[in-house]
């Protein structure tokens, strides 16, 4: 199993720890009920070194994503980001995700390690409904130690 960056982190935290996508990731710590509390009442972290990010750029980009996701992609500026979900062709949720406009005709969203290759999948089968020549997007891989 992999190790994320924060591992020792965890373990040295008490962290109950399992595999989650081939990573070893905390489930919980001292339990759902004080870790909610500690959270309301003061602040908690996510590590998210097992994610992988997608990154959606081009002139088309917004209309790619428009044309993928639930909400209006237009509405969002320029270094603000939208909840957001894939829909299929139904209409019916695939997954949810944040959409984060970095740059003018760039965005980008995290996914987990499971669901890259899913996402891949989806997005080449949109691009052969919009007729798209050639993908609008890159892989930038989830770092793990």
């Amino acid at each position: 199993m992999k190790k994320t960056p924060l591992f020792n982190q965890h373990v040295k935290h008490g962290a109950k720890m399992v595999n989650f996508g081939g990573f070893n990731m905390p489930i919980q710590y001292e339990g759902i009920s004080i870790e909610h509390k500690c959270v309301r009442d003061n602040v908690g972290i996510f590590d998210v070194s097992h994610m992988g990010e997608f990154c959606i750029e081009g002139n088309e980009a917004k209309d790619f994503l428009n044309f993928i996701c639930s909400n209006d992609i237009l509405k969002i500026e320029v270094n603000r980001a939208q909840y957001n979900c894939f829909i299929n062709n139904d209409g019916g949720i695939v997954d949810d995700l944040i959409v984060y406009r970095i740059e003018e005709k760039k965005y980008i969203f995290p996914r987990t390690h499971e669901s890259i290759s899913s996402g891949q999948k989806f997005f080449i089968r949109f691009l052969v409904q919009m007729k798209t020549a050639k993908s609008p997007f890159e892989i930038n891989w989830p770092l793990a130690v």
